[in-house]
């Protein structure tokens, strides 16, 4: 047990919720006369096109669906219209999306208070609905009505309808592009084209989602028809209800391929009403690379494991590859889960993705010498190998499987079980270092992360997941190596990040990491390794910055991510003969890198290597987290006398990996890519976590820990005393808060985020400035961390207390659940000043907390 634990709460007082600031922005919208002018013969056309739709489906003997993907595209938000949806026989809510970056035109602008024009973009939304002829006609007679009356007062449930009708800058049908454009499975095809012969073409159709299984069949029915009739076939076809969520894995032979390449706009199946996307499959891949440069094959490691009792009982689960069991710093650690016997897949030696995160779970990076995990880890494949034709290997998703589809069932089987398997109710977390390249978050979350979210809301469980990997190949400079190599190294550094900058559309979340309930990891370029630069291979950082080949965000609804960055290792890197291009050094033998555990080319149980990359954070932040675990488990059976709720276990964890966040800094970064010091949370997200910090206490800091669930428009109000005098001398004192929890989701709503949990300090004299990021920002997704600080001599009572209130409303949803959270809160003064007037902050904040009279929160465990 720490000499100065972490204390509970021992109370909250139960209130209302605080109210929150903010608007949104305003634009003016055309007049009336322009509207018609502008929407009457767009609504013509889609009814032109729908009973031209209803004679085909007349006509033809294998069944077109009759419903149509309409697309309603608006400046600014409607809310109002969600009614009308729900009011319109017919009429169903698929999806709306934000859309950013509106450009001004005579129409809509931005203005000011006093209707004045403003400089730029306008924010915007996508509603995408499922319509028939009958809930179109209604539509169109509600516009028809409108634009004969503008002032008509519509029934009850259909007044929202001139809102939208105001705002609307585009109506028309879900096309071909839409179903295409940002999916990547052009690439996708191209390269299936190049590599795999005469083979058939795996790929996934996502279809809108229908309420009843009726539709889903018919959807499943209409586009198996088009399938076969181009000599594919379905593979296999995934419904998961709870995230709206519903695809078909299919083949097609390579002249169809060739077809969909060069021009899919003319090819049928890319008009069928009922598919929403086409995407790629099998794109998580990890090359593993030997080096012309290294001529030894692998390192023998060093390291001694520990003796000492190891628990039956894991607290941390891997989604990944198939480790190499038997290796020494392995051997007895794991619990391998292989339902579908991919083992005989995998011979030994290319085990190695699997083989370093289990590493890294276990022991974090070997040369940071932590202390191994006291519980084994569960690790389950999801990944299997493959080799190219030089010998090379890959560690790579299936692509005869929808990857979400697998996931789901070996989650699944993890927290529920199965026919085969018992629960594992020991598990608190769930490492996922992968990111799917192809998914791409831009605006639009993705059904991997839709499903993370629904899991650790409905089974308390915590992902946590890489924020993915770019660049891999290198990075244009600009500028030959030579006179790269010779600038000073913030030069070096502000290069890079300019150009990363500069680039920053394409390096952004891989998926699932955009996941709203979840930890996303970026990875910082820095590790424990001993590696000295030389006249060919430099580095491109000398300060542990966020790593170039790392995804930066932001996330969800400009949400924080990733979340927290950690070690993800350093590379060399050398010029790429003829160009500006700088590119990595493959040396995953040598240091530097994060030193992990790998199997020998024959088959030795010893060996070690250096990996790098977002995986790797991921893994070290699971590592910290089981250590947390321990550490609750301590604290509550101490301070309780029992273990800690179990609906309270993955949040306190969660709480604690980002508690200990800061910049540092890293302000450089501000000055190199030009933006305010208070927003490169885009670049940083919460900061770099000293997760030892939370861990326990210290003379001059002490950190409590609350819990509780609440109800909408509720509020539990927090009392941290603070039994010190500030009248006269100026004492520097630093108040950090975290707040943490699962939120239910709404798939089909932007909002996305079905309820909102947040915190606000009242009388806050002593720490009255914020630092780190701003204070809107931080509330945007499920963990608010904030960080205040002041030093001036204020008045203060010695009796009093800084209070913090945690409130709850409702957001994408009217109705919601009572939410469960948990809360973090720290205060300390300089140490300096403690030592100066033996000040002992631990012992007299504890003296007043155990005054309180204690409560229990309103859960069940």
């Amino acid at each position: 047990m720490a000499e100065r634990p972490l204390i509970l709460f021992k109370k909250f007082e139960e209130a209302k919720k605080a109210d929150l600031n903010g608007r949104p922005p305003k634009f003016a919208i055309p007049s009336m006369e322009k509207q018609m002018s502008k929407l009457s013969p767009k609504f013509q056309e889609l009814q032109n096109a729908i009973e031209s739709k209803t004679i085909a489906i007349q006509n033809s003997p294998s069944g077109i669906n009759p419903d149509s993907a309409l697309v309603l595209e608006t400046v600014g938000s409607v809310d109002s219209f969600y009614s009308v949806i729900k009011n319109i026989e017919d009429l169903e809510l698929m999806l709306d999306i934000t859309l950013d970056g509106i450009e001004k035109d005579e129409d809509f602008y931005l203005i000011d208070n006093k209707g004045n024009l403003k400089d730029g973009d306008l924010p915007g939304k996508l509603y995408c609905v499922m319509t028939n002829k009958k809930a179109l006609d209604q539509l169109i007679s509600l516009w028809k009505q409108y634009i004969q009356n503008p002032n008509i007062a519509f029934r009850r449930g259909f007044n929202g309808v001139k809102d939208m009708f105001n705002q609307l800058k585009e109506i028309r049908y879900w096309s071909p592009q839409d179903r295409i454009d940002e999916t990547r499975v052009v690439d996708y095809w191209q390269e299936s084209l190049q590599f795999n012969g005469d083979e058939n073409v795996n790929f996934e159709i996502e279809l809108f989602y229908r309420k009843t299984p009726e539709q889903r069949n018919n959807s499943c029915s209409v586009v198996a028809n088009a399938i076969k009739s181009m000599g594919g076939r379905v593979l296999s076809e995934c419904a998961i209800p709870d995230i709206m969520y519903h695809a078909i894995l299919v083949t097609l032979p390579r002249n169809q391929i060739e077809l969909l390449v060069n021009s899919y706009e003319e090819v049928a199946l890319t008009r069928v009403d009922d598919i929403m996307f086409f995407r790629p499959v099998g794109q998580i891949a990890f090359p593993f690379y030997r080096s012309e440069l290294d001529q030894e094959t692998t390192t023998k490691t060093p390291h001694q494991v520990s003796e000492h009792h190891i628990s039956e009982n894991p607290i941390v689960a891997i989604l990944d590859g198939f480790p190499m069991q038997n290796h020494s710093l392995l051997a007895n650690r794991l619990i391998v889960d292989d339902p579908d016997n991919w083992a005989n897949e995998y011979v030994v030696r290319d085990r190695v993705h699997g083989t370093a995160m289990a590493s890294l779970v276990i022991h974090g990076d070997l040369n940071g010498n932590s202390p191994p995990l006291d519980s084994k880890v569960y690790i389950r494949p999801i990944l299997k190998p493959m080799r190219d034709f030089n010998d090379n290997l890959t560690e790579c998703a299936p692509d005869d499987v929808l990857l979400i589809d697998l996931i789901h069932a070996a989650v699944r089987r993890i927290v529920v079980g199965d026919e085969n398997s018992r629960a594992i109710t020991s598990i608190k977390v769930i490492n996922l270092s992968f990111g799917d390249p192809s998914r791409v978050f831009i605006n639009m979350m993705s059904p991997l992360a839709r499903l993370l979210d629904w899991l650790s809301y409905t089974y308390k469980i915590l992902f946590i997941i890489s924020a993915g990997n770019h660049n891999q190949h290198g990075i244009d400079i600009g500028i030959p190596f030579d006179e790269f190599k010779k600038l000073a190294p913030d030069e070096r550094e502000s290069m890079i990040l300019q150009n990363l900058n500069s680039n920053s559309r394409n390096i952004r979340l891989l998926s699932p990491a955009e996941s709203i309930n979840n930890l996303a990891i970026g990875a910082l370029f820095n590790d424990f390794s001993d590696a000295a630069e030389n006249e060919r291979f430099i580095f491109p950082y000398k300060q542990p910055l966020p790593s170039p080949v790392s995804a930066i965000g932001l996330g969800y609804n400009r949400s924080i991510k990733p979340d927290i960055f950690y070690n993800g290792g350093r590379k060399f890197v050398r010029e790429s003969l003829g160009s500006t291009v700088i590119s990595w050094i493959p040396l995953p033998t040598k240091p530097p890198g994060c030193c992990v555990a790998t199997p020998g080319q024959s088959n030795e149980i010893n060996e070690v290597a250096y990996s790098f990359g977002t995986s790797d954070a991921a893994a070290q932040v699971s590592h910290e987290g089981a250590k947390c675990h321990s550490v609750l488990r301590e604290i509550f059976l101490t301070q309780t006398g029992d273990d800690v709720p179990n609906n309270y276990n993955a949040l306190l964890i969660k709480a604690m990996l980002v508690h200990g966040a800061t910049w540092n800094h890293n302000y450089a970064i501000a000055n190199a890519v030009g933006i305010a010091e208070n927003r490169i949370y885009r670049w940083l997200g919460n900061g770099v976590p000293d997760i030892s910090r939370v861990m326990e206490c210290a003379k001059n800091r002490m950190t409590l820990i609350g819990y509780g669930a609440l109800q909408k428009g509720k509020a539990h109000v927090y009392q941290l005393p603070v039994p010190f005098e500030f009248t006269t001398r100026r004492f520097f004192r630093k108040l950090t808060v975290t707040l943490a929890y699962f939120s239910p989701t709404t798939p089909s709503k932007q909002k996305y985020r079905s309820a909102h949990l947040w915190f606000n300090i009242e009388n806050n004299k002593l720490t009255p400035n914020r630092l780190n990021t701003d204070y809107k920002a931080v509330q945007r997704g499920t963990t608010q961390h904030e960080i205040f600080c002041g030093d001036q001599a204020t008045a203060w009572n010695p009796n009093d207390y800084v209070n913090i209130r945690v409130n709850c409303r409702e957001d994408a949803e009217n109705t919601i659940p009572d939410i469960e959270y948990a809360l973090l809160v720290t205060f300390e003064l300089a140490e300096e000043i403690c030592e100066q007037l033996d000040i002992d902050v631990y012992e007299s904040i504890t003296t007043k907390i155990r005054e309180l009279v204690p409560i229990t929160p309103s859960s069940p465990n």
